[in-house]
């Protein structure tokens, strides 16, 4: 749509025969209708690549310390840890300067599949305000297991329509990587604003009251 307009500032561009020219490295991009998300080929670490899939219907057991009750049309940074993982431990400053820089646009939940979260947590000196982002339970490890999880810590974001964007570890997971995401999540939403579809549908509070059915 701004294509005229980018042309025409190009052409405005003085031409200088003399200025050496360089090749702009291009990252490979897919498609989702008019918004083109990031693609990336880094290693996955010990998990399936489920890059570009979408994610199933968000499941926990037990929100150990709340998050925002409604993640519509944010990016979603799950963290799959464990209280007695070491590098986990280590993660966590850098997970919180995702959450605290990213502010609304994204929401970053850290999951566990521990039977004794509460006490490991007091048994490791851990608290709920050590952490900036929500803390869930999930001892079935329904979200680890579709992500083949064989190694902790791991890392998946996912875009507003809960398709999986990104993965890795978690001290991979810089500024350079979010901010494509984001940027093309807002163009996401955008474009469903521009053409009338609206927002994707607000998963975050169905899945919770999905969690309360028996």
């Amino acid at each position: 749509r701004k294509i005229e307009e980018a042309a025409r500032k190009l052409l405005s561009e003085p031409f200088d025969p003399e200025t050496p020219w360089k090749e702009r490295e291009e990252k490979p991009v897919v498609a989702d209708g008019d918004v083109r998300f990031p693609t990336f080929t880094t290693s996955v670490g010990s998990s399936t690549d489920q890059r570009g899939q979408s994610a199933p219907p968000f499941y926990i057991e037990k929100m150990w310390k709340p998050t925002v009750a409604d993640a519509t049309n944010k990016v979603v940074v799950l963290d799959f840890w464990a209280t007695w993982c070491g590098p986990c431990v280590a993660a966590i400053p850098h997970m919180n300067d995702i959450q605290n820089h990213y502010g609304n646009e994204v929401v970053c939940l850290g999951i566990s599949d521990e039977t004794s979260f509460d006490s490991q947590m007091l048994k490791r000196g851990l608290k709920k305000n050590d952490f900036a982002y929500g803390l869930a339970i999930d001892t079935s490890g329904r979200l680890k297991n579709f992500f083949g999880v064989r190694g902790i810590p791991h890392v998946a974001v996912l875009s507003g329509d809960w398709v999986v964007r990104w993965q890795g570890h978690p001290n991979s997971l810089n500024k350079d990587v979010l901010d494509s995401i984001v940027n093309a999540n807002r163009a996401l939403l955008a474009a469903a604003s521009d053409d009338g579809s609206g927002p994707p549908p607000a998963r975050w509070v169905e899945w919770l009251i999905d969690n309360r059915k028996p």
